[in-house]
């Protein structure tokens, strides 16, 4: 098949939905399809992750791409699409996200290539983005499919998205070799998260959870990875707790497996995610996984009571920081749920999601549009 996929970007933003785009493409091409690649990007520079060489790249340079669209951006953004999907002559186009699936549904209106839009997050992200949800329904007539990671997650959409539903969740690269959660001498006691620090990660819970324990459990550090717009806040929140020497934010890290590896539980304080894929990563590096019951996402990845705890929300702070004590002080339920976690990850190995893909893909492929 001649595949078009489209993203916002792939050299500003290193986040989970452009990590999953750049594997999925790179393994389209692996197995034998023309694979184009588009986003809005300029042409200098890289891209944040990697990209089979065998990928045809093309970089509209159109509009800012670190932030939220901006209206002019977003009808210059229209021809140039157009045109670009009308040369390309695909047999299928995939716009990643929102920011890329919308402009696209209205670029490709009168054009018999099918769309499939794939969302990658929760109706509840747009709660305070009226506009780009008032933006979603209008597009959902407008697309021939609309992917999305999980059947809970889209059953919160509206019926007009519902109707064109397919579900088709991340891959989890499985752990290449780990050594047991609790081998003495190799980990140190780690509380771990992994996620960009913005508002919905919520990591000030945790670290405000964190803080009602350090003082009892002096040999338990917590450890944030990622970067983002809330790091100054955070550090704050840190610094109000006498934390900086047990508190630490080194940013991104191109090593997360070591991180894994060298972590005792893992923690994602999430309002929702679109697809907990830090927490199947996590999960199979066999550590046990602690989150919100009320979290899409986290809630279907974490199985209360035995890869991990579900936190009720009420009392968040408190109640998290009870749930992370629990595990501090059970060793061997760590690793029963560590060990839990690793074998119930294997559902989302690449082979089975790459092939749900490509079968999901050749079924749109033969679809005729009539918009």
């Amino acid at each position: 098949m001649k595949l078009f996929f489209a993203i916002k970007t792939l050299k500003q933003v290193k986040g989970g939905a452009e990590r999953v785009f750049s594997e999925l493409v790179s393994e389209m091409v692996k197995r034998g399809h023309e694979v184009t690649i588009c986003t809005f990007d300029s042409k200098e520079g890289e891209s944040l992750y990697p990209l089979d060489p065998g990928i045809k790249q093309i970089y509209l340079g159109v509009g800012e791409t670190g932030g939220r669209t901006k209206i002019l951006d977003f009808i210059k953004r229209l021809p140039n699409l157009r045109k670009t999907v009308l040369d390309s002559s695909p047999d299928v186009v995939i716009g990643f996200t929102h920011a890329m699936y919308i402009p696209l549904s209205f670029a490709m209106i009168g054009l018999s290539t099918p769309l499939l839009a794939s969302e990658h997050i929760v109706p509840e992200y747009y709660k305070h983005r009226k506009i780009e949800f008032f933006l979603l329904r209008i597009s959902s007539y407008l697309v021939d499919k609309v992917s999305v990671l999980s059947a809970q997650i889209g059953e919160l959409y509206p019926s007009s998205v519902r109707a064109k539903l397919i579900v088709l969740p991340n891959s989890v690269v499985p752990a290449q070799s780990f050594s047991s959660p609790e081998a003495d001498g190799v980990k140190s006691k780690i509380i771990l998260n992994v996620g960009r620090l913005v508002d919905f990660k919520d990591q000030k819970t945790l670290i405000e959870a964190f803080a009602l324990l350090a003082d009892k459990y002096t040999d338990w550090n917590l450890r944030i990875i990622g970067e983002g717009e809330l790091r100054g806040e955070l550090e704050q929140a840190i610094e109000k707790h006498d934390l900086t020497s047990r508190v630490f934010m080194p940013g991104n890290s191109e090593q997360v497996d070591i991180e894994y590896d060298q972590a005792h539980i893992f923690v994602v304080p999430s309002l929702y995610e679109g697809f907990g894929l830090v927490t199947a990563e996590a999960a199979s590096h066999c550590l046990p996984c602690i989150g919100y019951s009320d979290c899409p996402g986290t809630n279907e990845i974490i199985e209360d009571g035995v890869t991990g705890l579900l936190v009720n929300p009420v009392n968040r702070i408190e109640n998290l920081a009870l749930a992370i004590e629990s595990l501090i002080l059970d060793k061997k339920l760590r690793y029963e749920m560590g060990e839990s976690g690793r074998q119930k990850m294997s559902r989302f190995s690449p082979d089975k999601i790459y092939d749900l893909w490509e079968s999901e893909l050749v079924s749109i492929s033969k679809l005729t549009r009539v918009i």
